[in-house]
């Protein structure tokens, strides 16, 4: 039996999705059934059916911290029980807030900025986290922000503030504004006159 689990590190209050694999081994062996339990320590965590040697289970009640956690399979009528090894540490952090930078912003038609989600946790750490975030803009037709969070202004687009979001989970959100202009217009030309005496 072997033990994953997506997204590491995570968060409090966000599912992490731990995958166990149960193989047979005995090489042309049919594929084992039944069902996983995770475990951490004696405390039962959840479980879900072995399905074509695999069973998925997703955990939203983890509290910061490291936890070690390990797969129990349970065996069926052709497979003893087994477990996982080693323990799968999972680290969970409580995070407190999501930073935009910068959180103001003046852009031109025509011009991209990068922006930058940075998230604070209650240890005092920080940690980047722009391309974890789910970016979005409030008028993506004044100014667009790609998955990774490049603003982009079009050339037709109108001016005004548009609210950027990078939004991760449970509503801890990071907001930013940015103030549409117009493109900077050509410099005057200036005309010069020939006075001719005679």
């Amino acid at each position: 039996v072997t033990l994953s689990s997506a997204p590491t590190p995570s968060f409090e209050s966000e599912p992490a999705t731990f995958t166990a694999t149960v193989k047979a081994q005995t090489p042309g062996a049919p594929t084992p059934t039944g069902t996983i339990e995770l475990l951490e320590g004696s405390q039962r965590l959840g479980q879900a059916p072995v399905l074509a040697g695999v069973a998925t289970v997703k955990l939203g009640t983890l509290r910061a911290g490291t936890h070690n956690i390990v797969a129990v399979y349970a065996g069926d009528t052709r497979f003893e029980g087994d477990q996982s090894r080693p323990p799968v540490q999972q680290n969970v952090k409580d995070l407190k807030a999501i930073d935009i930078t910068p959180v103001q912003l003046t852009l031109r038609r025509g011009e991209t900025f990068q922006l930058r989600a940075t998230g604070r946790y209650a240890d005092s750490t920080v940690e980047d986290l722009t391309s974890r975030v789910t970016w979005s803009s409030a008028r993506p037709t004044a100014a667009a922000v790609s998955p990774g969070g490049l603003v982009t202004i079009p050339l037709n687009a109108p001016e005004g503030s548009v609210t950027i979001v990078a939004h991760l989970f449970d509503a801890r959100d990071g907001h930013a504004s940015i103030v549409v202009r117009r493109a900077a217009g050509p410099p005057p030309t200036t005309s010069s006159t020939t006075t001719t005496t005679g």
